[in-house]
């Protein structure tokens, strides 16, 4: 489970960082925050972040060890984003990541943090 939520996150986290550099569709390669798709703002920071995240879901998903490491530890930073997001829409002018972000973060979080911490098995063996 965790190999393929790896997988599916981190093509969407991917395609979502590529897609937001487009401009014609509110995309953009500046600091400036500017709306994707009317719905989100986004700025070349919170692209390059979204991109990241989907390169590494895409590397997670080769082994079933990442893959809990990452839906373990990205949820968890995607739940933290959202509630600082909720409370600071654009912590100290960088990154846009109020709004609507916040509940995709939330909700991204949670089903990634709970494959990682309660569908997986522990990556880790005993001796």
């Amino acid at each position: 489970m965790a190999r393929a939520l790896a997988l599916i996150f981190g093509t969407v986290y991917l395609m979502i960082g590529l897609i937001g550099f487009v401009p014609a569709i509110g995309g953009t390669f500046g600091q400036a925050p500017s709306v994707l798709l009317g719905y989100v703002q986004t700025n070349l920071l919170h692209n390059i972040v979204h991109a990241g995240i989907g390169f590494a879901g895409l590397f997670a998903a080769g082994s079933e060890a990442r893959a809990v490491a990452f839906c373990r530890w990205f949820g968890v930073a995607l739940i933290v984003l959202g509630l600082i997001g909720y409370t600071r829409p654009n912590p100290f002018g960088v990154i846009p990541i109020g709004g609507l972000d916040v509940w995709v973060h939330v909700a991204s979080g949670l089903v990634l943090a709970l494959a990682g911490f309660l569908g997986a098995r522990s990556p880790i063996k005993a001796a």
